[in-house]
């Protein structure tokens, strides 16, 4: 991830961040998702796991996008 982000930012797709830090706010975005979904009691979990982690991805892109 951390290469991906560095590749993205040096050909100039990305904003100019600090790789290792995006990846840990990345990670951590995902796990908190994981967690806090998981321990809902609900049905159609996978549904609202996977519509979850995919509004987060756009976030975190849109907000990495130049």
């Amino acid at each position: 991830m951390k290469q991906s982000l560095s590749k993205g930012s040096d050909q100039g797709i990305f904003t100019t961040v600090d790789p290792k830090v995006i990846s840990a706010v990345i990670w951590n975005l995902v796990m908190g998702i994981l967690k806090f979904e998981g321990n809902r009691m609900h049905t159609g979990k996978r549904e609202r796991i996977k519509a979850s982690l995919h509004a987060a991805v756009n976030l975190i892109l849109n907000g990495l996008n130049t």
